[in-house]
């Protein structure tokens, strides 16, 4: 529920500088992306059946219906909670070590010259 509450919240605080949601489920309806704020990177799990692909496209579409800045990282082989490692069923340790440094590398470009 993390990934969903951190769409939520980028939707709500003015003040924040960037946001990042792990497989998030994305709030309906999707007019509430007109209120994101702050740049957001979603990473998307491609087996994922909670949050499944016609939601991250309805993402998608409202990013650009709203000229919102959202960047979504898709890892095609990965089921929904993959970088949590006490489930092992889904963890995949790849996919973690490739969404976590995309996640820091973006946080530099949102905190460069601060």
């Amino acid at each position: 529920m993390g990934g969903s509450y951190a769409i939520r919240f980028a939707c709500q605080r003015k003040r924040l500088r960037a946001a990042v949601s792990y497989y998030g489920r994305v709030p309906q309806p999707e007019t509430e992306i007109s209120n994101l704020y702050p740049p957001l990177l979603y990473h998307q799990a491609g087996l994922d059946q909670w949050a499944p692909a016609q939601h991250v496209d309805r993402l998608r579409a409202a990013a650009t219906e709203y000229k919102k800045r959202v960047e979504i990282r898709t890892y095609p082989n990965a089921p929904h909670a993959f970088c949590n490692e006490q489930r092992v069923e889904s963890y995949r340790a790849d996919a973690t070590t490739e969404a976590w440094e995309a996640t820091a590398a973006f946080l530099k470009t949102c905190f460069q010259g601060l």
